[in-house]
């Protein structure tokens, strides 16, 4: 890991002013974070990547993130060395040599990981630099991590074959059903169906579902559901017997989160009211 220039301003005209004047040091720094995808050319080479431009950004969970610390000479002497610690990187510099004169400026960007559970993550650095004459002076700045929620829905309902079928032997003919439940009748087809809604801000590529009476339906199926899109899948049943039954679809995200949603469904035995039956 390298500091880069950012710039450098050259003075050509000199001032007569007092030593102490001359020999004041400051120093700024400027932290900004990004995405990988979006400021980092070559996902391989962790030397690559530009500074971001703000230092918030929203992310998927695990997605890679980039954080810019950009160090500005504020004052009038020259730093040699520089130490860089991140509350989440922890030690990136530790007294490294680099000669940063008066008003110019270098950064250094580092990679990683967003955490896989949704929520804020404050993150916070401090840049320290010392001089020839062993002043140190020290400059702090941070940035904002969101991860986003894997946010989506999962709808069952049920259909006997012979009403949203116009072949009840071919599931590619039947139309979605649109009630949750439906009477128990011994030997009918019915029509189950399973309608998920992708409602985060991200694209989720893998699909698993169980069904409490037919066991596992998708086992890490590859489907890429993209932000705001729906989907959904229909199967054949013929019920034994009246029962509530429960489906729980699981998505996985592209950096490895995990969320299940759950819906239940019902083929229920039709009960008499007293004097009709």
């Amino acid at each position: 890991m390298g500091i880069r220039s950012a710039h450098k301003a050259l003075f050509t005209a000199a001032l007569v002013l007092p030593l102490s004047a001359l020999a004041a040091p400051g120093l700024g720094v400027a932290t900004t974070v990004g995405t990988v995808a979006a400021y980092c050319t070559d996902p391989g080479n962790p030397d690559n990547c530009g500074l971001p431009p703000t230092n918030m950004v929203s992310v998927e969970p695990g997605e890679p993130y980039v954080v810019g610390y950009n160090a500005t000479n504020t004052g009038d002497t020259e730093f040699i060395s520089h130490t860089l610690t991140d509350t989440v990187f922890g030690l990136l510099l530790n007294n490294f040599p680099y000669t940063l004169p008066p008003a110019s400026s270098a950064f250094i960007t580092h990679r990683g990981n967003a955490p896989l559970i949704s929520g804020s993550y404050p993150q916070s650095a401090i840049w320290t630099g010392t001089t020839a004459g062993g002043d140190i002076v020290s400059a702090s700045g941070s940035v904002s991590l969101t991860v986003l929620p894997p946010d989506f829905e999962i709808t069952t309902t049920v259909a006997p074959a012979i009403e949203v079928c116009t072949n009840p032997d071919d599931i590619g003919t039947c139309s979605l059903p649109t009630r949750h439940a439906i009477d128990f009748v011994p030997g009918r087809k019915v029509v189950i169906s399973y309608l998920v809604h992708n409602s985060a801000a991200f694209a989720m590529p893998t699909h698993t579902l169980v069904d409490s009476a037919l066991g596992s339906v998708l086992n890490n199926f590859a489907y890429n559901l993209s932000a705001g899109a729906s989907a959904f899948l229909t199967v054949f049943d013929t019920p034994a017997s009246d029962t509530v039954r429960s489906a729980t679809w699981t998505v996985t995200t592209t950096y490895g989160a995990t969320a299940a949603r759950s819906d239940q469904y019902a083929i229920t035995r039709f009960l008499f009211a007293d004097g009709f039956e």
